[in-house]
């Protein structure tokens, strides 16, 4: 896609499906969670996990918050 990435911030029950999803689509997707355990799933998925919510406000736009 054209589009630079959606950054996603918030990946519980509702936003990580949501960004999941948008990868799979082939949407770049960037995103932080608080939770690192979630992180090797999301990885799975093709999202791209940062190191702090800056860290996606830096990256994406727009930026989704859950």
């Amino acid at each position: 896609m054209e589009n630079g990435p959606v950054g996603f911030i918030g990946l519980g029950t509702m936003g990580a499906p949501m960004a999941a999803n948008l990868a799979r689509s082939g949407q770049a997707v960037v995103a932080w969670t608080r939770t690192p355990r979630d992180e090797p799933g999301l990885r799975a998925a093709g999202v791209s996990c940062a190191s702090s919510a800056a860290a996606v406000f830096a990256q994406a736009e727009p930026v989704i918050l859950m």
